[in-house]
């Protein structure tokens, strides 16, 4: 049986890649899998000043809020070495247009 599969899993946290792994390879139908996280209440998002905040922050803060979780440390990490490697990249820039 041929069978294209959109899997929604409600979950109270973000699947891990490995387990991600694992659901695909039960079925190899799997084209898609969304984790809908339940949540006691629904939040209403309420205005803050973004003004100051520095990027990780704003990262940390738009995760919780469409994710309704706090953000695992592994992703925060590599989030970091991202914008890290990009500073090395913008540095290396400047550099060689001096």
């Amino acid at each position: 049986m041929n069978a294209w599969i959109d899997l929604e899993i409600v979950t109270d946290r973000i699947l891990t890649m490995d387990e991600q792994k694992t659901l695909r390879s039960l079925h190899p139908g799997i084209i898609n899998i969304r984790p809908r996280l339940k949540s006691e209440n629904e939040n209403i998002a309420s205005y803050q000043s973004r003004e100051g905040k520095k990027i990780d922050e704003l990262f940390k803060d738009f995760y919780k809020f469409k994710m309704q979780a706090e953000i695992p440390d592994e992703l925060m990490s590599a989030f970091i070495e991202i914008l890290n490697e990009e500073d090395e990249e913008d540095t290396a820039d400047e550099t060689e247009v001096s």
